[in-house]
């Protein structure tokens, strides 16, 4: 889930950016192209009002110099009269353009030649009156031609110096369109640049969602196959015992068995009934594993009498294969460790379950060790039995996995175990780790966390007791009170009706949290028992009207909802304690012994069930104790 979140994350990020980039990259476009047409605009306005007043300043002398040789050459007073005022207009026209001129920020180059144009104006100005004043005066030309010489001379340094100042504008000018041109250019070059690294951004963000695309599309197949492959395995794990409980049951409604063949019929029941269970509670295990809710208690455990147990448990296992079950222990061992029982003992009955099965014959075995440098305790299973490939031992941790198809086809099982046992082992602070050759056995080492442990808790030799205590018969007390039952399922009713009866206590019963209400507030009870899920009124809501009009006797929830979820919610309604579905007999009893009052008769006095009743009660108890 986190990489499908990284990976959505990237994706996300990818596109926002070409986004971001796109947008950049037309701001920054528009941004140059209005620099460049602003610049050239400019350049090209000033450039050109420059050339115009340039060229308007040297057309004004050249007509001056016009001027100036037809006053020379005519001999109409009028008309030289005439010429003169010319003369006079062209050079008004030559200084306001001269004056134009001057207001624009002159370069280096243009103020070197307006300085020289300057200077020759100053020099040819004086020549020029003198010349005017001589000719209008009517001296004879032969007399103001060396003047007059001069002042041609002078005019035409003018002249050049006006063509250099307008050449040096279209210099400016043409330079102001290549540097246009070659800002444009880079624009250009910019662009495209940053275009086509968008581009491979986008195609880079393609294939990335075309993989990833892919992956998912693979992922689902594979998940759905998986799907497929654990609801196959589920349905034939469920219906197996099934198959059991629902023929055996049918077959003792006829009658049809002697009572040995009945007992033996009575415990399949309970033996697959109780199979059955444990496949629900290892799905309901994974889910909270899968969510991070699983709960680990850390409480001080004795070693050997949590070896007890599981040697209770699974040496009956192995004898009935005829299998040797061995415990090894290397001392010294701590006396007790600080861990989960109830989940190291799942640990390691699922792990010698699970070599059982899988060994035809042979032995298997536990090997006990402490670690001191590691301070961890190693539980090592070892087998005789068929073994392991190395591929196999790679994926036999894998959840809904065995070692092949032939193997759950041959000795069944969801293929949770191994997996459920090593993620406990993993918040246990340790580790399972598997070492196999085929067709000669298995060694599973479970490590484990063993807490703080003290030096003087360590022994050298097993306590002074057998390793197996014998199971002694549980007596129960014979109990007084009433006890109110909640429960919609008739199976049940009869079946806690059969539990009840046992210890002397009398039941009412009712089918939904509405009448137990009214029979609560109407009724002296000792205990209510209270299934969660009924209809009419749901157990809960029932539970908090009873608190809510100051109902004090004990409520105990009793109910096929077994998460820690339902737990708290039960508590949190009001309800005193918390029994799940189905009963274990030996917490159901202790719940009715702790708030029931002991009753002054024997246990002998307590009521019989007739045979035909107990055996329908044994029958209903064990087929359908579900509901709720």
């Amino acid at each position: 889930m986190t990489s499908q979140n990284n990976s959505k994350q990237l994706i996300t990020l990818g596109f926002g950016t070409v986004i971001v980039l796109v947008i950049l990259l037309a701001i920054v476009t528009m941004n140059r192209v209005n620099s460049v047409k602003t610049s050239f605009a400019r350049v090209v306005e000033v450039n050109n009002a420059k050339i115009e007043l340039a060229m308007t300043m040297r057309e004004a002398i050249r007509l001056r110099k016009i001027s100036l040789h037809k006053m020379l050459i005519t001999e109409d007073v009028f008309e030289r009269d005439d010429e003169l005022l010319k003369f006079y207009d062209y050079a008004g026209i030559y200084r306001i353009a001269r004056e134009k001129l001057a207001t624009f920020e002159p370069t280096k180059e243009e103020s070197s030649i307006n300085s020289r144009l300057n200077e020759q104006t100053r020099i040819s100005q004086p020549v020029n009156r003198n010349v005017t004043e001589l000719i209008s005066d009517n001296v004879p030309i032969i007399e103001i031609k060396p003047m007059l010489t001069k002042a041609a001379a002078n005019q035409s340094k003018v002249l050049e110096l006006l063509n250099e100042l307008v050449a040096h504008h279209k210099v400016r000018s043409s330079n102001a369109v290549a540097n246009a041109q070659q800002e444009y250019k880079s624009m250009l070059t910019f662009t495209i640049t940053l275009g086509s690294i968008i581009i491979l951004i986008i195609v880079g963000i393609g294939v990335f969602v075309g993989r990833y695309v892919t992956k998912q599309n693979a992922a689902l197949l594979n998940a759905t196959e998986a799907k497929s492959s654990f609801l196959a395995v589920m349905s034939h794990e469920i219906r197996t015992p099934l198959t059991s409980i629902i023929g055996f049951g049918e077959s003792l409604q006829e009658n049809n068995f002697s009572t040995a063949n009945e007992n033996k019929a009575v415990n399949s029941i309970v033996r697959n009934g109780k199979h059955l269970l444990q496949i629900i509670n290892d799905v309901l295990d994974l889910s909270k594993v899968e969510a991070g809710k699983i709960d680990m208690e850390q409480i001080d455990t004795p070693l050997f009498e949590l070896i007890k147990d599981i040697v209770a448990i699974t040496e009956p296992e192995a004898k009935e294969k005829g299998l040797v079950f061995k415990i090894n222990y290397n001392f010294p061992l701590p006396a007790n460790i600080i861990t989960d029982p109830v989940r190291l003992k799942q640990i390691l009955i699922n792990v010698c379950s699970n070599a059982i099965k899988f060994t035809a014959s042979g032995y298997v075995s536990i090997n006990i060790s402490y670690g001191h440098e590691t301070n961890m305790i190693d539980f090592l299973v070892a087998d005789t039995g068929i073994g392991l490939s190395i591929d196999q031992q790679e994926k036999i941790f894998e959840s809904f996995t065995q070692a092949d198809s032939s193997t759950t086809r041959r000795f069944g099982g969801t293929g949770l175990g191994l997996h459920l046992s090593k993620q406990f082992a993993e918040i246990l602070g340790g580790d399972i780790t598997v070492k196999s050759q085929r067709h000669k056995g298995s060694q599973f080492t479970i490590s484990i966390a063993a807490g703080n442990i003290n030096s003087d808790n360590f022994v050298n030799a097993l306590p002074d007791q057998k390793i197996i205590k014998p199971i002694k018969k549980q007596t129960r007390k014979v109990l007084d009170g009433c006890i109110l039952l909640a429960e919609d399922n008739i199976d049940n009713q009869r079946l806690f009706d059969m539990y009840i009866s046992r210890t002397g206590a009398r039941l009412v019963i009712v089918n939904n949290g509405a009448e137990a209400v009214d029979k609560a507030n109407n009724q002296h009870f000792d205990l209510i028992l209270m299934d969660k899920l009924m209809p009419v009124m749901g157990g809960m809501e029932a539970v908090q009207e009873l608190r809510d009009t100051g109902y004090k006797k004990p409520i105990v929830a009793l109910t096929a909802n077994a998460t820690q979820q339902d737990r708290e919610e039960c508590l949190s309604a009001g309800c005193d304690d918390f029994l799940t579905k189905p009963v274990d007999m030996t917490k159901f009893m202790a719940i009715l012994e702790k708030y029931l009052p002991a009753s002054t008769k024997s246990d002998t006095d307590q009521p019989e069930s007739t045979p035909h009743d107990q055996n329908e009660l044994n029958i209903s108890a064990a087929i359908r104790n579900t509901s709720g």
